[in-house]
């Protein structure tokens, strides 16, 4: 179902609903629909639903809720569409954001969440949502599952001016799955920025499998300096997650914090610290740290991201105990496109079995530092497990324009990777190099070159030039000797190297060695080169998200369904105009049912209405049209084959009142100017007939010991005597119409059909 929400304004301004229809299926208390009336009607309408927006004008309309927006649509996903409105216009920039949004949702005070989502496979584009709340979205639950959040400003208003002074933009909570933060496509971008906490938070370990793509952290949709406390924060054993392709600048702290046993996490091809294009950055588009990981993560995985512009560092794994790493073919300190967009500190490693493979650590203060916390005096982690820093590799890489005397050094106040010592060069000459080493171990040889365009180094050049480039592995014997044979090793260069132990402990970077121009010193007994180390696989992406459906079959006058552990399943036959009736309720899995058009199946053994539909032989005889007739003081109707009927009573206004309900089709009622008799199937199905006249009005009065009041014809009365100073204290309940009394300055005939209606009368 689609509703065109004509939504109330902060200044009270309202459009026409476009059908009379629109306006029954999307009604608040005061007769408008509003955004929370439509979410209300989404939740209870069985399959997929549209919210869209017909608000008049193509301006900028804003919604202030003072309570959360929870969707909980257990049928079918419902789709909150911003872009539905006048004027609103998703983006289509390659880089940055150009969508214009018409819709704000906001609040004035910390309502919680905003709009919190419950339920699966729902789609929210088109928003901006912000306000001083703990959460401008929240996605909570375990069937919070397979929703689209998509083309939104989460944190700030469509002018820029309003931002969000409070927690974060959005959470992901205590089991939501396989949801889609932005998408590849450019339209589907949101911009998360303006919030006072992080972007976004996703805790607990049934929180898994969520992608965040394409989106802006930090920084405006145009580069504004709008900012973020962090940017997205994956902590407390969420797993799976996949992040790629997203900005993030002008963040206070992270771009990304991985922490407290999150597992399996890949971040790929994001961009930190720069603006949109990756290889442009300024001090608006800074970040304390690119990517953090500490309280041990496991089996992280990064690889093509940017980091540039970290004022501390752009990789830091804080803590000695966090389980291996991955990080692959990064640039750390050059752009996308090879400019030099320096970091404070490249790579500050503190844990164990990381591996660092291939990646570019050029233009930082400094460019590796291997260290161990556990030991420093000074840092807030000493109370943490007495784990060493052991077993962390790097291969492959590129070193260049770093400051410090190596590209990688440990920290002078710690001993990590066992105190293992940088290679020693005995031989080198133009094309070969030899040393020694620890016993079996692996020698890194890197030599200078030129830095092109792109960032690369080309070590074909010859010279001094810059840095350092990787160009082989050489295996040491038994003895510590190594050896490598390189066209590469060419006079004037200079020549460097680092050790990887058989536990995978890498060294120090060593002094250069200048190559001359003829063989000079010894080598002998190397055990030869090795072959360049294979690049780990990236986790895959999550798995799409597809409801899980609840099937049926008609054949041969029996209905048959799927068992999904239910106590019971309602059955319902559906007719060719759309229009249902229920047939009751079965405890196996098929049942006898009559001819329809098709046929309706429901249980709730997941705690939500899960629904099989499928088609029948045909519809039915129709039933007799729905008329009701009055005899005496016994209102009849004709039959429906419903399992209830609600009956009300009219009075010479116009005013209906609710009597009771019944499972039959004749009821014994008081005397009114009229009759209504309703039922739902299919929708809200109405009787009506005209009565012998309006009930007399409700009063009451005292003779003597005797409290004596109009009948109302319901069932009972209730009775409060009232004191001297108008309090009134419960006396008994009757189904007459007169009661003796104690003596009492006054009293109180009660009654409860249509609500709560009083007789009061005081002491003769």
């Amino acid at each position: 179902m689609v509703y065109n929400t004509e939504i109330m304004e902060e200044a009270g301004i309202e459009a026409i609903p476009e059908t009379w229809d629109e306006l029954l299926e999307c009604l608040a208390a005061d007769g408008t629909c509003t955004l929370r009336a439509a979410v209300e009607e989404a939740n209870s309408q069985r399959g997929p639903n549209t919210i869209a927006f017909g608000i008049a004008g193509n301006q900028v309309h804003t919604i202030a809720v003072g309570s959360t927006l929870t969707l909980n649509d257990r049928s079918g996903g419902t789709t909150i569409d911003g872009y539905t409105q006048a004027g609103a216009a998703p983006n289509t920039d390659p880089l940055e954001s150009n969508a214009t949004i018409r819709i704000e949702v906001t609040a004035a005070t910390n309502i919680g969440a905003i709009l919190q989502i419950e339920s699966a496979g729902n789609t929210v584009r088109g928003l901006s949502i912000y306000g001083p709340t703990t959460y401008r979205m929240l996605l909570q639950g375990e069937d919070a599952d397979g929703n689209r959040i998509v083309g939104n400003f989460i944190g700030f208003n469509t002018t820029l001016t309003a931002t969000s002074p409070a927690g974060n933009g959005m959470q992901i909570d205590l089991g939501p799955d396989r949801n889609l933060i932005g998408t590849a496509a450019v339209a589907d971008r949101n911009v998360i920025s303006g919030n006072r906490g992080w972007g976004i938070r996703s805790n607990h370990g049934e929180t898994s499998q969520n992608t965040y793509e394409n989106n802006i952290f930090g920084i405006g949709p145009r580069m504004e300096p709008l900012g973020n406390g962090g940017g997205l924060d994956l902590q407390w054993w969420t797993w799976g997650n996949y992040v790629t392709g997203n900005l993030f600048a002008n963040l206070r702290g992270q771009g990304i914090d991985l922490s407290h046993s999150t597992t399996n996490n890949a971040i790929i091809n994001n961009r930190f610290g720069t603006f949109a294009d990756g290889n442009s950055a300024s001090a608006d588009t800074t970040v304390r740290w690119g990517v953090t990981f500490k309280d041990n993560p496991t089996r992280s995985y990064l690889a093509d991201n940017v980091f540039a512009n970290a004022t501390e560092t752009a990789v830091w794994g804080r803590h000695n105990y966090n389980d291996p790493t991955i990080v692959v073919n990064n640039r750390i300190g050059v752009g996308s496109g090879g400019a030099a967009l320096g970091n404070a500190l490249g790579v500050r490693l503190i844990g164990h079995d990381d591996l660092y493979l291939g990646n570019i650590i050029a233009n930082n203060g400094v460019g590796v530092v291997i260290t161990d916390d556990t030991f420093d005096p000074n840092s807030p982690f000493t109370n943490f497990p007495s784990e060493e820093t052991l077993g962390n590799r790097f291969y492959q890489s590129t070193f260049y324009n770093n400051g410090g005397e190596r590209d990688i050094v440990f920290d002078a106040a710690f001993i990590p990777h066992n105190g293992i010592g940088a290679p020693t060069v005995t031989g080198i000459g133009p094309g070969e190099v030899y040393g020694t080493t620890c016993a079996n171990c692996e020698v890194e040889v890197f030599v200078s070159g030129t830095v092109l365009g792109d960032g690369t180094l080309d070590t074909t050049t010859g010279g001094a030039g810059a840095g350092a480039g990787w160009i082989g592995r050489a295996q040491a014997n038994g003895a510590g000797q190594w050896g490598l044979a390189h066209p590469d090793i060419q006079a004037g260069n200079d020549l460097r190297t680092h050790t990887v132990d058989p536990d995978g402990n890498t060294s120090q970077t060593s002094d250069p060695s200048p190559v001359p121009t003829t063989f000079t010193g010894s080598g002998s007994n190397a055990a030869g080169s090795l072959a360049p180390v294979g690049v780990p696989a990236p986790p895959p992406r999550p798995p799409v998200w597809e409801a899980d459906p609840f099937t049926c079959s008609w054949a041969n006058g029996t209905l048959s369904w799927e068992n999904e552990g239910a106590a019971e399943y309602f059955l319902r036959t559906v007719a060719a105009d759309g229009s249902e009736q229920y047939i009751g309720a079965r405890t196996g899995t098929s049942a006898a049912v009559p001819d329809a058009a098709g046929y309706r199946v429901v249980n709730w053994a997941q705690g939500f209405a899960r629904s099989a539909t499928c088609g029948g032989p045909g519809d039915p005889v129709a039933p007799p049209s729905f008329t009701c007739t009055v005899d005496g003081a016994t209102l009849s109707w004709t039959d429906q084959g419903v399992d209830r009927y609600y009956i009300r009573t009219v009075d010479a206004a116009g005013n209906d009142t609710y009597l009771t309900s019944t499972t039959g089709t004749s009821v014994t009622v008081p005397p009114s100017a009229g009759y209504l008799v309703i039922h739902w199937v299919g929708g809200r199905n109405a009787a009506t007939c005209a009565g012998a006249g309006d009930l007399p009005a409700f009063s009451c009065s005292v003779a003597g010991a005797t409290l004596s009041w109009t009948d109302q014809g319901v069932d009972r009365y209730y009775i409060r005597t009232v004191d001297a100073a108008g309090n009134d204290t419960y006396l008994s309940s009757t189904t007459d119409t007169s009661i003796a009394v104690p003596p009492a300055a006054g009293y109180q005939v009660i009654h409860w059909v249509g609500g709560r209606n009083v007789a009061a009368c005081d002491s003769p």
